[in-house]
C-alpha cells in the first residue's frame, strides 16, 4: 500500500481475508495465518467455529456465502453479482444484501479498532459492488471507530491477489539471485 504506514487490505470475493501492512511489510503472524478472517465469529453465541468445521464470517458474507444463502433463501440458484443487482430493484433482496453488508461493515470496523489503519483498500470480486460496500463499511467505521481510516477500492480491482502473488514470487526470486 503505497505511502501508507498502517494499512488494511480486505479481500472480499469467493472467500474473505485481510492483510495488515506496516510500511512495505505484510504482517504474517506466528503461523503465517494472520488475516484469516473467514473464521471470525458473528457474535459471542456463534458456534460455527473452526473446530466445528466452519468459517462463520466467510459462510455468511463472502461471495460464495451470499450466493449459497440467497439460493437457500429465495429457492433459485443465484450468483452474488445477480443478488446485488436485484437488491437495487427488490426490497426483499435489498434487506438480504443489507444484512450481509452490515456484517461486513461490523467486522471491518472491529479490525480497524484493532489495527488502527491509515487506509483500508477493498478488493476481490465483490469490489465490483464497491458503492454498496462503501456505504455500509463507512457507516460502521463512523459509528464504531475512534479514528476512521480512509476507504478506497483496490487499484487492481478483482486481480489484487494475482498481482500480490506475482510480487511475492519476484521478491523470492530476487532473494535467491542475491544469495548466489
Amino acid at each position: 500500500m503505497a505511502n501508507t504506514d498502517y494499512g488494511l487490505y480486505v479481500n472480499l470475493g469467493t472467500g474473505v481475508s485481510v492483510s495488515m501492512t506496516y510500511g512495505d511489510q505484510v504482517m504474517r503472524g506466528h503461523n503465517g495465518a494472520s488475516g484469516e478472517i473467514a473464521y471470525l465469529m458473528q457474535n459471542r453465541k456463534d458456534n460455527k467455529t473452526y473446530q466445528s468445521g466452519h468459517a462463520s464470517f466467510e459462510e455468511f458474507a463472502s461471495g460464495s456465502g451470499i450466493a449459497r444463502r440467497a439460493t437457500e433463501h429465495f429457492g433459485t440458484p443465484l450468483p452474488t453479482k445477480e443478488v446485488f443487482a436485484l437488491a437495487g430493484k427488490d426490497e426483499e433482496y435489498r434487506a438480504f444484501v443489507d444484512e450481509a453488508l452490515s456484517e461486513i461493515g461490523y467486522q471491518i470496523a472491529n479490525l480497524s479498532i484493532f489495527w488502527n489503519p491509515q487506509k483500508i483498500v477493498v478488493g476481490g470480486g465483490m469490489a465490483a459492488s464497491f458503492s454498496q460496500l462503501r456505504a455500509a463499511i463507512e457507516e460502521r467505521l463512523k459509528q464504531c471507530v475512534p479514528y476512521p481510516p480512509k476507504l478506497v477500492r483496490s487499484h487492481f480491482k478483482q486481480n489484487a491477489g494475482l498481482y500480490g502473488a506475482v510480487e511475492l514470487g519476484l521478491i523470492a526470486a530476487r532473494a535467491k539471485c542475491s544469495n548466489q
